[in-house]
C-alpha cells in the first residue's frame, strides 16, 4: 500500500479546492483504494465531496469527538484522473473557524497482472503458453520457469499479452527415476523498471516418449544349439528344427540423468531378461517375431520388433515304396524271375539351398544288402539291378527293398517288400511248411499272401472274430483313439467321462447315475458337537456364567469351512471306452 496526503489552502466561504499535485506524479493507476477526508471545525450541515469530473464520492457525517468530520468515500473510482476535489456545503454563512484546514488522504495498491497457463502439464520439449492480464497496458513482465536447481526468464514487453514457455528436455536430469515433477511459472509486474509484483502458477513437467532408453536390436541365424552344429543354408537364413536365434541388445542408453534398469526379449516361444538371447531350435515357420525392450529408471520403456523369416522344413519323406516281378518284357509277372520298383518321396529343398541324395538296396529277407544301379526319381518305375544288369530273382524268395534319403540334415531309410513269386500252395523242401498265394519263406508256419481274404465257413476272418469276440453290445477299451470299426468293423458308440458298474440289484443294465465331485448337505454330516472357550469374568470383578437361572443366552461359535465340493471318484486311469451297437 501507498498513500498521498492532499491538504487544502485557506478555507474560503463554503468551500475549499484540494489541488492532486503529488499523487499525479506516481503513474500508477489505482485499482482499489480507500479516500479518506477529514474536515476540522466545519459546522456546515450538508457538506459533499465531489471529484474534478463532477462524480460524488461521497459525503461527511456526523461531528466527531475532536470536532472532526469524516468521508469514507467510494473505491473503484479511476483515482488517477483525481486532479482536485471539491468541497461543496450547504447552510448559511461561512461555518469554519479561522485557520481550518481539509486534509485528504489517498491509499492505494499496486495491482499485479495475472498469469494463466494453457495447460497444466507439459512434456519437456514442449511448451505451454502463459497468458498475462496486463492491469496496465504500460505494464512490462518477466516470466519465470523453475523446475528442481534449473531456471529460465524471458523479459515481456508492455503491451504483448502472452509467452511461449518451454521447457528444454534437458531438463529431465531433475528427475532421473520419475516420469513427472513439479515445475512453478512465475509472472512479475513492473511499471516503469519499478517492482509491482508477483503471481506464480503450477506446472506438471512430464517425461515424454522419446525420453526412453535408445538401442539397436538384432538377431542372427544360431547354427549351434544343444550341443549339435547344423549346417547354415546361407547367411541369415533360419530354418524350423534346425536353427535357433541369437537375439542381442546393443547401445542401449538412457536419456537426460536416467540409467537403464532393465533388458527383455522374447521370440520364437523363448525369454530372456539380459541383453542376449539364444534360444533353441526354432519349432515354428513363417514370420517370427523377436521383441526386444529396455527400461530406465523412470520406467519407461522402449520396445522395438525384428521379424526372422523361418524356413518350413520336414525331413525326408518316403510315400510309397514298392517292388513286383515282371517278365523280360517288363510286364508285371506274379512269377516272373525279374524285377522292378518305383518309390515315391520328396524332401524340402529350402529354395534351392538343400539337396537330396536317394539311393535305393535289396536283400533276400533274411540275407545282405546290394546297392541298386536306379537313380530312383519319385514315381519313376526302375529295373531291379545292379551296375552289371538286371538281377535274376528267385521265385521262391521274397526280397526286401530299402531307399536311403540323404539331405543336408541327415538321412531318412523306408523299406518295402517285393514278393516272392505267386503260388497257389507251396511247400518248402522240408515239408514243413505251406503258403498260400506265395513261396514259402518260414519253417514250421503257415503263411497267407498279403491282400487274400480268409474265410471260416461263409465269413472272413474278420467278421468271424467281430462277430464272435465282440457282438453286439460288446465294450471295447483301449489307450488309442482309433475307433474298433477301423479293426474289426461294425457301428460303434463312444462311452464318455464314465465309470462301468456291474449290473445288479442295485443297478440295472444302461442305468447312468454318479457325480464326480460332490457338496454335502447338513443331513450328510455325521452328529457332532462343539466346544467353546468361556472366559467367565471381566476385569472389573464381575462374573458371569456361561449359563444361569436369570437369563437364556444363546452362544455362536465361529464358522469354518468353505462348503467347496469333494472328489468323489476312486483313483483313475482314463482310457477310450466303446459300445457296439450294430
Amino acid at each position: 500500500m501507498a498513500s498521498v496526503i492532499l491538504t487544502s489552502g485557506v478555507v474560503v466561504g463554503n468551500q475549499s479546492l484540494v489541488t492532486n499535485g503529488a499523487y499525479t506524479s506516481y503513474d500508477y493507476r489505482v485499482a482499489s483504494a480507500t479516500l479518506t477526508c477529514t474536515l476540522r471545525n466545519a459546522v456546515w450541515d450538508t457538506i459533499t465531496v465531489k471529484a474534478a469530473d463532477g462524480t460524488t464520492l461521497g459525503s461527511f457525517g456526523a461531528v466527531g469527538t475532536n470536532g472532526e468530520r469524516t468521508c469514507a468515500l467510494i473505491t473503484g473510482y479511476d483515482y488517477a484522473s483525481l486532479t482536485h476535489v471539491t468541497l461543496l456545503g450547504g447552510g448559511v454563512g461561512t461555518q469554519i473557524a479561522g485557520g481550518s484546514y481539509v486534509t485528504i488522504t489517498v491509499e492505494w495498491a499496486y495491482t499485479t497482472s495475472a498469469l494463466t497457463l494453457s495447460a497444466s502439464s507439459v512434456d519437456a520439449g514442449g511448451s505451454v503458453t502463459a497468458s498475462i492480464g496486463a492491469y496496465d497496458p504500460a505494464f512490462s513482465h518477466q516470466v519465470r520457469l523453475e523446475f528442481g536447481t534449473k531456471a529460465q526468464t524471458w523479459d515481456v514487453a508492455a503491451g504483448v499479452t502472452s509467452q511461449a514457455v518451454t521447457v528444454p528436455v534437458a531438463w529431465l536430469d531433475q528427475i532421473p527415476t520419475a516420469q513427472s515433477g513439479p515445475a512453478r511459472v512465475t509472472l512479475i509486474t513492473y511499471s516503469a523498471g519499478v517492482y509491482v509484483g508477483a503471481v506464480a502458477a503450477s506446472l506438471t513437467v512430464t517425461a515424454p516418449a522419446s525420453a526412453a532408453p535408445t538401442f539397436s536390436a538384432s538377431c542372427a541365424p544360431l547354427l549351434t544349439v544343444g550341443g549339435t552344429t547344423y549346417p547354415s543354408m546361407g547367411s541369415g537364413v533360419y530354418v524350423q528344427g534346425k536353427s535357433g536365434c541369437t537375439a542381442r541388445i546393443t547401445g542401449a542408453a538412457a536419456q537426460y540423468g536416467a540409467t537403464v534398469t532393465g533388458y527383455s526379449i522374447r521370440g520364437g516361444g523363448y525369454s530372456g531378461t539380459s541383453a542376449t538371447l539364444q534360444t533353441g531350435l526354432l519349432g515354428g515357420s513363417g514370420t517370427v517375431p523377436f521383441v526386444f525392450r529396455v527400461t530406465d529408471s523412470r520406467g519407461l520403456y522402449t520396445e522395438k520388433t525384428v521379424n526372422i523369416a523361418v524356413l518350413a522344413y520336414t525331413p525326408p519323406q518316403v510315400s510309397s515304396l514298392t517292388g513286383w516281378r515282371v517278365d523280360s518284357a517288363g510286364a508285371a509277372a506274379p512269377a516272373g524271375t525279374l524285377g522292378k520298383c518305383r518309390a515315391v518321396w520328396s524332401y524340402t529343398s529350402l529354395g534351392g539351398a538343400n539337396t537330396c541324395a536317394v539311393k535305393a538296396f535289396i536283400k533276400p529277407a533274411g540275407g545282405s544288402e546290394t546297392a541298386l544301379n536306379a537313380a530312383m526319381a519319385s514315381g519313376v518305375d526302375y529295373w531291379v539291378g545292379t551296375a552289371a544288369g538286371n538281377m535274376t530273382l528267385t521265385v521262391t524268395t521274397r526280397y526286401i527293398l530299402r531307399l536311403a534319403l540323404t539331405d543336408k540334415y541327415g538321412t531318412v531309410s523306408v523299406t518295402g517288400s517285393l514278393p516272392s513269386a505267386a503260388f497257389a500252395m507251396h511247400l518248402n523242401a522240408a515239408g514243413n511248411s505251406i503258403a498260400f498265394g506265395k513261396a514259402c519263406e518260414r519253417s514250421n508256419a503257415v503263411e497267407i499272401a498279403a491282400g487274400r481274404t480268409l474265410y471260416l465257413g461263409d465269413s472272413t476272418l474278420r467278421d468271424w472274430i467281430r462277430n464272435t469276440f465282440f457282438p453286439v453290445g460288446a465294450i471295447y477299451q483301449s489307450y488309442a483313439a482309433a475307433s474298433p470299426a477301423s479293426l474289426f468293423g461294425g457301428t460303434w458308440t463312444q462311452i464318455q467321462n464314465r465309470f462301468l458298474v456291474g449290473v445288479g440289484s442295485s443297478y440295472a443294465a444302461g442305468a447312468t447315475g454318479g457325480e464326480a465331485t460332490h457338496k454335502l448337505t447338513v443331513d450328510e454330516l455325521p452328529s457332532h458337537s462343539h466346544n467353546y472357550s468361556y472366559p467367565g469374568y471381566e476385569a472389573g470383578g464381575e462374573w458371569y456364567g456361561a449359563s444361569g437361572t436369570a437369563k437364556g443366552n444363546t452362544v455362536a461359535t465361529t464358522a469354518v469351512g468353505g462348503g467347496a465340493a469333494h472328489e468323489n471318484r476312486p483313483p483313475y486311469y482314463a482310457v477310450y471306452i466303446w459300445r457296439r451297437t450294430a
